[in-house]
């Protein structure tokens, strides 16, 4: 179906749909419920970007020792990634944009 992304996003209609879920399938026996669409999209995207975010990673890493003759120095200039992550997200809460994939 399709939905409003003002009224409500794909995640809340899902979770309203799984907690029906066991009633529907003990009034069908023999029937089954697969969620696809953006559902199904938005999982494969985080699988991908979860290895491509390690991939990234050890690039980064790579990167850094070669520049700084040193495997010590690349993991205390990466540290600061994690403050990076929330002024995203505090930054995003401040100005009211949505939180998505993209």
């Amino acid at each position: 179906a399709d939905i409003d992304p003002r009224e409500t996003t794909s995640n809340e209609v899902n979770q309203i749909f799984a907690a029906m879920v066991p009633e529907l399938l003990a009034a069908h026996p023999g029937a089954g419920i697969r969620l696809t669409g953006e559902n199904e999209d938005t999982e494969r995207s985080l699988a991908a970007m979860k290895f491509a975010s390690l991939v990234a990673i050890f690039l980064i890493y790579a990167l850094l020792a070669t520049i700084t003759n040193s495997f010590l120095q690349p993991f205390v200039i990466m540290a600061v990634i994690p403050f990076g992550i929330v002024g995203v997200v505090l930054g995003l809460l401040f100005t009211g944009q949505p939180m998505g994939l993209m």
